[in-house]
């Protein structure tokens, strides 16, 4: 809407990416809100957080953080054709591409890290980071960072690349 102090954007727009490697791509853009409660509150669920909205909101909440860091062309979403396979968001920073996946949970599955697993041959990716809400920061044997949100804040702080 607009206002008399100009343009108000409630939703931001990350748009599909698309590399050239071995599995079907095609691009699937997302929309984010600004603010992750006015989803909330458009839908009229002013109450506690159910767990069935922790998911969503969790990475609405890192998409608007990662606005904040990384510009407009460098943000992207990346999900896979006709399967099930997807990785939240794949980020360039300071020419260094990153992939991110975002898990509400406090404690991780092996089948988590499926869609980062799937980028790994991707050329130019430098990073592979898994934020999630648990509380220890550790790497797999296969190189992905599994990060609590507040360290990956500490990254995007950090002014380096990904």
């Amino acid at each position: 809407p607009n206002t008399r102090y100009g343009r108000i954007r409630t939703t931001r727009h990350a748009s599909g990416w698309e590399a050239k490697i071995r599995v079907r791509q095609q691009r699937h853009p997302k929309l984010y809100w600004v603010d992750c409660g006015l989803v909330r509150a458009t839908k009229k669920n002013l109450g506690d957080v159910s767990q069935e909205e922790r998911g969503a909101l969790l990475e609405g909440f890192v998409a608007m953080m990662l606005r904040e860091y990384v510009d407009d062309e460098g943000f992207q979403t990346w999900p896979l054709g006709d399967t099930n396979v997807e990785v939240e968001f794949v980020i360039t920073r300071r020419k260094s591409l990153a992939a991110v996946e975002v898990k509400s949970a406090t404690r991780l599955r092996d089948s988590d890290l499926s869609g980062l697993r799937s980028l790994k041959d991707v050329a130019n990716l430098k990073r592979r980071i898994l934020i999630y809400c648990g509380s220890r920061a550790l790497c797999t044997d296969d190189g992905i960072d599994v990060l609590p949100l507040a360290d990956f804040v500490k990254v995007l702080e950090s002014d380096s690349p990904i």
